[in-house]
């Protein structure tokens, strides 16, 4: 990632999409600095590779090879694991976030203020600043 430019990350993230535009979801993902290549096939993984190769040959960027995962079958990726039959929660995150909300829900609040929240978020898809134009000024905290 090229460093010492104001907005970094966003700059190579805007190069890398117009680098690999004919190709991104269609076997590329790209986020920040991660190049995510899938394939049905490993014979298909390596064209996909050679062709990842050589863009970023053509673009002067060059890879760190301590950092590449070649040929997996499953990998975690944000808090996921991304497989061949899908994506799916990565299962310590989800027991960490069970815990975490029986925590919440045996928290006492008052009930004014929880059936105020679940009234407004009951439709998320009323545009934020008119859902919270009606809120008793007691709720808001």
């Amino acid at each position: 990632m090229p460093f010492g430019l104001c907005n970094a990350p966003s700059f190579f993230q805007a190069t890398m999409n117009q680098l690999f535009q004919p190709y991104l979801h269609k076997h590329i993902i790209i986020f920040f600095d991660d190049i995510l290549i899938y394939s049905k096939t490993i014979v298909d993984h390596l064209l996909h590779l050679e062709n990842a190769f050589q863009i970023l040959v053509s673009g002067q960027f060059s890879l760190k090879l301590s950092k590449c995962m070649f040929a997996q079958q499953q990998l975690e990726y944000l808090g996921h694991l991304v497989a061949g039959e899908g994506v799916r929660p990565v299962p310590e995150k989800v027991l960490a976030n069970s815990t975490i909300t029986s925590n919440f829900k045996g928290f006492p609040w008052p009930r004014r203020i929880l059936s105020a929240v679940h009234q407004r978020i009951r439709n998320l898809s009323y545009p934020t600043h008119q859902a919270f134009e009606s809120w008793p000024v007691s709720v808001v905290i």
